[in-house]
């Protein structure tokens, strides 16, 4: 079945947020991370040991990892939607010709039989948005 623009939009919406909520949790678990390795630098600190340049660079890898991931998700949440959930082409399966306005039960081109959903697809995007679709 071929999904009307509205279920394309709905599904696009829902992926849209939950790929920002992993984002905004990516970045939350990143700010645990940061608090615990300032923790353990302060702990460093106050003992006398001192700060080594491994720890500190370990510690920043740790915390700037999931911090940046989870950005990249929270920028990136529209693309990542239009990739996950793409708007289905309409084209003959042999002769790939575009079927976009097709109202006929066949394709004008090769004249292969087409199933009824690509025909009321075909009418759906005829009509145009919100003139019957």
């Amino acid at each position: 079945m071929v999904p009307s623009p509205a279920t394309i939009m709905r599904l696009r919406y829902f992926v849209r947020v939950g790929v920002r909520i992993a984002g905004a949790v990516l970045v939350a678990f990143s700010m645990v991370l940061a608090a615990g390795v300032l923790l353990g630098f302060v702990s460093q600190f106050v003992s006398g040991q001192g700060i080594r340049l491994g720890f500190v660079l370990a510690g920043l890898l740790t915390v700037l990892g999931p911090g940046m991931v989870g950005l990249l998700l929270v920028a990136l949440a529209p693309k990542v939607a239009r990739w996950l959930v793409p708007i289905p082409t309409y084209r003959c399966p042999q002769c790939d010709y575009p079927l976009a306005g097709v109202t006929e039960g066949f394709c004008p081109e090769c004249g292969l039989v087409l199933g009824e959903e690509v025909v009321e697809a075909g009418r759906r995007i005829s009509a145009g948005p919100g003139r019957g679709g």
